[in-house]
Order: C-alpha cells, then structure tokens, then sequence
C-alpha cells in the first residue's frame, strides 16, 4: 500500500476531477460554498476511509479501493448538502447538486458491484438506517416535550454513521472474507458514538444558538434548578458555558466517550488494521487531553475564586524619567500578580495518583511554580541591576525565601517542579535556577546550602560525556520513597539519559556564576556536547521547552561565558534570517516570548563583541513594546512541554512571558 499522503493526495485528485463538472454548472454564490466542502473534505479523515482497513483484505484489488474511496467522496458531498437542504440553508443550485453527485456516485457503484453482489444488501440497509435516523432527529429538535435520552442518543448516532460502513461493506463484497461484517460494523459504531460525544461538547454554543438538542445540552438541562436560573438571566451562553464547565456534565461524557473509543478498538482486536487502531489512538488522546483541560481549568477557577487572600500588598513603582514607561507597567502588572501568589504562573497538571498507574486510570490534580519564581526574581534582578533601588527591600528577599522554603528536606536533591507531588524527583533545571538567583543576589552562603546537591549532581547524576541527568535522584538512599521517585521515573517521565542540551547548558552556566574555579572540569566537559547537539542552521533544540530559541539562548549563555573563542556566526545567521517583518521571532508568526529569547541571546553577542546590524534589536524592542497589554503584561506563549508517554502537555503564563520581556528590555538602549 502506498504511503498515507500518496493515498490522500491521489483520492483528493480523483474526487476534484469527478465533481468539477457538476460544480462548473453552479452559480458563484454555490461555489462559496462548495470550496468550503471541498477544504473540509480534503482534511477530514474520511477522504481515504476504506484504506483505514485494507490490510485486513489482501486480497483485494487497490484500484478498487480508490474507486470506492471516490464513492464514498461522493456521497460524503450528498449527505453534507442534503443536511444543509434539510436545514433549509441551501442555495436553489443544491437540490440539483444533491441529484447529480446522488446519481454519479451510484453509476460508479453499480459498475464497482453487480446487482448480484452482497454489497447491495448493506446498502440498502445502510441507507434505510440512515433516513431513519434523519427523521428520528428532526422528530426530536421539532417538539420541545421529547426527551432527548441517552437511548436516542445511541440510535441517532449509529443511524447516522450507516453510510460510512458501506466502505467495509464494499471490501467484505470485494474481497473473498464474507464473514468480517459484523465486528467491523460494531467498531465503528463505538467509534462515531464517541466521535458525536466529542463534537457534541466542542460544538455546544452552535448548537444551543440553532436550538438543536445534543445529549451534553440534554443533560445539563435535566437539571431542573439550573434549567429555571438560566431563564432569568441575561447572559444565558456564559451561565450555560460555566455550568458546563464547572460542573461534571461533559467531565462523565468525556470519559463515555473514551469507553466508546477503546470499544471500538476492542472489538476489532484480532484484525490486522493498524490504520484504523491508529486513528482511534489519535481520538482517545484527544479525549484524554480535553478531560484534563476541563479537569485543570475548573481546578484553576476554583483557586482563583475560592479566596482573596492576598500575599502582600506590594508597593508599585511610579512613572520616571530614569526607566520608559513600558518598564514601568510591566514591572507593576508583576507586582500585581505578586499580590496573589503569582497563581496566574502555576502549572497545573491532572498526573498519575501512583507510580504505576496512567493518567487514564486515575489522576490527581498537582501544582507548582517553584521555577516560574525563579524566573521572576531573576527578572528582577535583572531590573535592578539597571535601575538602582527600584524595588522595596523586601520584595526580592521574600520571594526568594518563598522559594527556599519549598526545598525538599526528607529528600536530597533540592527542589521538585511540583514539590507536593510524590512521584516527580528533584530536577537539574529548578536547581539551576535556583543556583543562580541565590548567586546573583547573595542572599546566603550557598557552599552550605546547595554544594551536597550540586555534588548529588555532578558524581551521580551526570553522563560520561558531560551533559547533565534531567533528574536527580540518590543512589544511597534506600527510602520508599526514593524507590517511587525511580518507579515513576521509568513509567511516565522518560529514563532519558540526560542529553537534554537546554537542562544541561543551563546547569553549567549557573556552575560557572557560583564557583567557575572550583567546578572548571565539569564546566568545560560540557563544551563538546553541547556543541555537537548544534542544529546544522546554527539553533538548538529543547526537549523540555517549545521551540529552538530558549535552547538555543540557554546554550549560548553557557557557551559565551568560557572565553574560549567560539565561533557564533552561523547562531547569529539563524536569529538575523528568522526576523519577521514586524521585528518579532517566533513559530509561524512573531511571539513576545521568542523575542525575548533572542533579544537576550543578542545581548549576549555584545558582549562578545559580534557585529550585527543595530535595527534588529530595535525593531525587536518596537515589536515588544508594541503588544504589551494595557495590565502591563504580554501574550502567554506555549513555553514548557512534558512528555507524558506519547503525550506533548503544554504549559503557558502571562507572568512569565512578561518576566522575560521585561529582562530583555532591561538589556536595551532606553
């Protein structure tokens, strides 16, 4: 069988060629709409369904099957435009359109299959199914006093889905295996039903603006109570979205919905169809991370709302002439923040409740921003070092203690990224961070209180090539603990083995701050694989981190602090050629936090004296100044990623895109 793209660019030719007769006869105003058909087709999984099973009929022709991937092209047109026409939504052209995809696609079929072959047995079945459940719809969206139940719901579904099961039908006709019906129409089943739950939750507001009832709108509406408060409010989508939200509606029918998916997968367990177990996968990773998202969000409400405890009230700082006014609002908006815990910076995460479970199997709700803190005392550091007794004595003393108290003490290592979560081990990156701000500020004698970790790091956590384990954990300790902390490790995080080039550099470079002399061999061991993880461009990658400019300034940091005469100018040629028009950096399009990165990764070429031309930190400069928001802060940016299995998670703040935007300006001409 060819490749997948092959596949969809071949059935996307054959499907253009077919229709562009009948669409070339339509006026203007249809075409509007058939280009957007076309689109939704050429992206939706359909536009190659039969091949999601082929490999279970080898023995069919694979022409054939293209014959009946165009087929089911066609009718995927008919069904579409016939829904719109039903909606009475369609252009006048429509009922014609309907007719004549209608009668190409059965020509097609009727020379695909003789009268006399199975095939059209299912279809006539297939299609009685279908209108049946058309009108078991309209009959239900039409009078108000039905009850959509969940019964319905499931016969609606699968009576929809009918169509799409003349595929297997076609190659079980094709092919000499009469018997596989049965399994596959139930695979598929499963799969649509938990396919309509997911669009019912994500298509929620369309629906409840249209007045069509879905089995999520159905449930929330049982709620007598909630059902009368909603009729004398003005706002009803916001209340009805919140409740949604809040409440466990969509949380249940997320988790029915990922039964549904390994059903369907169950059900086909014995057949050799990789194709189609993959595009299961692909919807039940997407209903997990959609429940973690509803999970996460409701948790993060709850925090905000619950209390309004405050921190402290901090001092802002007024206008001057010493420091533009950007500085001024930036540095405010985190001051603000800093007057609620920084909670808008926490990450939080719904993780295994045991070293041996998955997310799936039952989670817990973890949180954290130990490193987030980190990066905000730098920034202030940063700040202060250009502007004298800009802060009130206490602020960075006390935020800096904030983090001190989260160190681990029944656990030697340092800090966790999510210190009240039991199976995450202390890790070189917060270590890092931490190293370096109790550097740069001197707020305590750090041989004391970190050299047992750092040698942790260096004699037991290290490669032989140099780089830096990810994790840090103690081979003498002997502890339950410690024998979770190494379970959990090789099930969920990643056994790397710590050739994470941004983790690594970062380390170092906060090595070299604190005592270069003492640690210069392990510093300088370094210095070849972080040069050999080099990008043929001149970037760096980042395993924890999206993107290539926050590897690649952490690796430049590290690199441009040994005096050793390296050669940058490819890493300047990737920065000045990857400028965007409007001055930014970014992926696709110009971000406030990939500028930053640059701007700083910049700023460290100064002072190595490497020539660039000088408009390319002002445009930069300009592009931050730009979108800063009226708060004061900029646009959060995907910034952290965690690998959970196969799973990317995202994580993204406002406070600490605005922390690294204020450090890079703080390095730029006022």
């Amino acid at each position: 069988m060819d490749n997948i793209q092959k596949i969809k660019d071949r059935c996307y030719k054959d499907y253009l060629q077919h229709v562009s007769k009948i669409y070339s006869d339509v006026t203007n105003k249809s075409n509007i709409e058939i280009k957007k058909n076309l689109e939704k087709l050429k992206d939706n999984f359909y536009l190659i369904y039969p091949f999601y099973f082929l490999t279970h009929f080898n023995d069919v022709n694979e022409d054939d099957v293209y014959e009946l991937t165009l087929c089911g092209n066609l009718f995927l047109t008919y069904l579409l435009k016939l829904d719109t026409f039903l909606d009475k939504q369609a252009h006048t052209d429509s009922l014609i359109q309907l007719c004549q995809i209608h009668e190409l696609a059965i020509i097609r079929l009727a020379k695909l299959f003789p009268s006399s072959s199975i095939f059209w047995k299912y279809f006539n079945r297939y299609s009685s199914a279908y209108f049946n459940g058309i009108e078991m719809e309209r009959r239900v969206n039409e009078q108000n006093n039905i009850t959509y139940t969940y019964k319905d719901f499931i016969k609606i579904t699968v009576a929809q889905c009918s169509f799409a099961k003349c595929s297997t039908a076609g190659l079980v006709s094709l092919s000499k295996n009469k018997n596989e019906v049965l399994a596959l129409e139930n695979s598929q089943d499963e799969f649509h039903i938990g396919l309509q739950i997911l669009d019912d939750i994500q298509d929620w507001k369309v629906d409840y603006k249209n007045n069509k009832k879905s089995y999520l709108l159905s449930k929330v509406f049982s709620n007598v109570k909630f059902s009368e408060k909603l009729q004398h409010v003005e706002d009803k989508e916001n209340t009805l979205g919140k409740y949604i939200f809040m409440s466990d509606v969509a949380i249940d029918l997320l988790e029915e919905a990922y039964k549904r998916f390994l059903n369907s997968k169950k059900a086909v367990c014995k057949y050799n169809i990789n194709l189609w177990n993959n595009l299961i996968d692909k919807y039940c990773v997407k209903t997990i991370n959609l429940k973690q998202n509803f999970i996460l969000n409701k948790e993060l409400f709850i925090q905000k709302h619950k209390s309004n405890k405050k921190f402290k009230v901090t001092k802002h700082i007024d206008k001057s002439d010493n420091y533009p006014e950007v500085i001024q609002k930036g540095v405010n908006y985190l001051l603000s923040e800093r007057d609620n815990n920084y909670l808008e910076s926490e990450h939080i995460m719904l993780l295994p409740s045991s070293e041996i479970k998955k997310v799936e199997d039952g989670g817990m709700i973890v949180r954290g921003n130990i490193f987030q803190r980190t990066i905000i005392v730098e920034a202030y550091l940063d700040i202060e070092k250009r502007i004298n007794n800009l802060f009130e004595n206490n602020i960075i003393r006390e935020d800096i203690e904030s983090i001190i108290d989260l160190k681990f003490t029944n656990t030697r290592g340092g800090w966790s990224y999510f210190p009240e979560y039991n199976y995450l081990p202390p890790d070189t990156d917060d270590l890092a961070q931490v190293l370096r701000i109790l550097t740069i500020s001197r707020y305590l004698e750090i041989n004391d209180f970190l050299e047992e970790c750092i040698e942790l790091v260096l004699q037991h956590n290290s490669n032989n090539d140099g780089t830096i384990k990810t994790w840090i954990l103690d081979p003498f300790d002997k502890s339950n603990k410690q024998k979770k902390l190494l379970e959990a490790k090789k099930n969920f995080w990643g056994d790397y083995t710590g050739k994470d080039v941004e983790v690594t550099s970062n380390f170092l470079h906060a090595l070299l701050l604190y005592n270069g002399e003492k640690y210069e061999e392990n510093i300088n061991k370094g210095i070849f694989p972080i040069r050999s993880a080099q990008n043929n461009d001149g970037s760096w990658s980042s395993i924890w981190y999206w993107g290539q400019y926050y590897g690649t300034y952490n690796a430049i940091r590290y690199l441009s602090s040994l005096n050793n005469n390296e050669d940058f100018n490819n890493t300047r040629s990737f920065l000045v050629s990857n400028q965007n028009n409007d001055g930014g950096w970014g992926y696709r399009e110009s971000d406030p936090l990939n500028t930053a990165f640059v701007l700083l990764t910049f700023d460290l070429f100064k002072t190595l004296g490497i020539d660039f031309p000088e408009n390319i930190i002002e445009n930069g400069k300009m592009f931050l100044i730009n979108n800063q928001k009226k708060e004061g802060s900029w646009e959060s940016v995907p910034f952290i990623r965690m690998r959970m299995g196969s799973n990317n998670l995202s994580y993204k703040s406002k406070i600490v895109t605005t922390a690294y935007v204020l450090r890079a300006l703080s390095k730029t001409k006022w």
